[in-house]
């Protein structure tokens, strides 16, 4: 961005690969090999980090320099809302998915379908106890799969959104070469007021 002198293409870019990160989670089931799920994680922390810092630099940018503080804090507030509105959200779609692939699974044994998709964390310690061979482990295990690939499909709807709607941010530079702070029109001010003095004293 300092050489360049410019943001908006590094945001599209982290979008870009943000949406095939959250793209290729949706092909992540049971039997995925360790080397291609960490190189899909890869591609999702790579795509989400170029993002950080250009959205925090549009936004002061796009505003004076009297309100770069303003911008940097209301950026932080606003992404830790969304990280907060994010984990609720991605939780009640995977619960909701969770419980509808057990229910489509017909359990033979007496765990409750809501139960589990109410405490899908705590559970997995006792799904981890069962026997590899089990059908209601094999059951259970494909409808953990089937709710994280609609909470990954519905990721990366938002993602495509989050890239159609920074299609919309107007290019602004970067460089701030004159300052308008408040600091800095007193200044002015008192120079002004100086510079009138000597000339009426004259």
């Amino acid at each position: 961005m300092s050489r360049a002198g410019c943001f908006l293409w590094l945001i599209w870019s982290g979008w870009a690969v943000a949406i095939s990160g959250t793209g290729l989670l949706i092909f992540l089931d049971v039997h995925i090999d360790s080397f291609n799920w960490i190189l899909i994680f890869l591609i999702v922390g790579l795509g989400q980090g170029m993002l950080v810092g250009p959205i925090n630099v549009a936004a002061q940018a796009a505003c004076h320099t009297r309100d770069v503080a303003s911008a940097a804090a209301m950026f932080s507030f606003i992404r830790g809302l969304g990280i907060s509105v994010g984990v609720a959200l991605g939780g009640a779609v995977f619960q909701n998915a969770l419980y509808s692939k057990l229910e489509a699974a017909n359990l033979e044994s007496a765990d409750d379908p809501l139960e589990i998709a109410r405490n899908a964390a705590a559970f997995v310690i006792e799904l981890s106890g069962m026997p590899a061979n089990s059908d209601t482990r094999g059951k259970i295990l494909y409808a953990y799969a089937g709710g994280f690939t609609t909470l990954f499909e519905v990721l990366a709807g938002i993602s495509l959104l989050g890239l159609v709607v920074s299609l919309l941010i107007e290019p602004h530079s970067i460089c701030k070469k004159e300052s308008d702070t408040a600091h800095v029109q007193q200044e002015d001010d008192v120079r002004g007021l100086s510079q009138e003095s000597s000339e009426t004293k004259v």
